[in-house]
């Protein structure tokens, strides 16, 4: 994760606040939305890591979890530098969908 983000995890996900003594984040809901470059047909059983759950798992389980966050199926936006417009329109439509529906999103832990 980029530098600034991993401060803010440092602080934020701390011993006796989010674990050890304190659990203030337990219960709370977790969600990682990113974008990346590479389409979506790199992700396959023929070849590691074969899903998105171990690419992030030390932030899913790792850090999530194990502070007692119900952790959801990340979202995903693939290939998105080369993206059509009406493809990131309909992407911010499915986002907010996604946001709207929470309850309905695949919990993995």
């Amino acid at each position: 994760m980029p530098a600034i983000v991993k401060g803010y995890f440092d602080r934020v996900f701390s011993v006796g606040f989010a674990y050890g003594g304190g659990k203030e984040l337990a219960g709370k809901t977790a969600l990682v939305c990113t974008t990346t470059g590479s389409p979506d047909t790199w992700l396959s059983d023929e070849q590691p890591p074969g899903s998105v759950e171990p690419i992030f798992h030390h932030i899913l389980y790792g850090t999530f979890a194990f502070c007692g966050m119900k952790v959801l199926m990340p979202y995903i936006v693939y290939k998105a530098k080369r993206l059509e417009e009406e493809e990131k329109e309909r992407l911010l439509e499915e986002w907010g969908g996604i946001l709207g529906n929470l309850e309905k999103r695949v919990v993995l832990y």
